[in-house]
């Protein structure tokens, strides 16, 4: 919570918290007169900590052989906020394999034998919400989709 943050000294946050709170903190209020007032108020507030929307890196497409193990990895998406992400991993389109994980940061699947080239599409979405708003999902806490495509080449 935004609290929380001046409570640890972010005091850049106060001018928000007036916003939120219509004026009822004032925007040059120090850290003890803010924590005061919300200590006073908390029952009728609640004032969340703005999310940023995380984003999702699927990874540069791929090419595999049929039969080999192939490597997803989801590592490069990110929060600005530094929220532990959560990731889900779609297959879109192709022939159906399974994934290792589909809530790994990193699943693998087998590549499907295939007589010509396949094209296997994945989609992931991370989400940050776990960590946000004492676990209150946002309209920020997911990520847009970010695709990876894995063509498979015949052995």
């Amino acid at each position: 919570m935004i609290i929380e943050k001046v409570k640890q000294g972010d005091t850049e946050l106060i001018p928000v918290i007036s916003r939120l709170t219509d004026g009822q903190v004032e925007e040059n209020a120090n850290i003890s007169q803010c924590t005061a007032w919300w200590r006073d108020n908390k029952q009728k507030w609640l004032i969340p900590f703005p999310n940023n929307r995380p984003i999702a890196k699927a990874g540069k497409d791929k090419t595999a052989t049929s039969g080999d193990t192939v490597h997803l990895d989801g590592s490069a998406s990110s929060d600005e906020d530094k929220n532990e992400l959560t990731y889900t991993w779609t297959q879109t389109a192709g022939l159906t394999v399974k994934l290792s994980d589909e809530n790994g940061v990193k699943p693998t699947f087998k590549a499907p034998e295939v007589k010509v080239s396949t094209v296997l599409t994945f989609e992931l979405k991370v989400n940050d919400a776990g960590d946000v708003f004492n676990s209150c999902p946002t309209p920020n806490s997911e990520s847009k989709p970010d695709t990876i495509k894995i063509t498979v080449n015949p052995k």
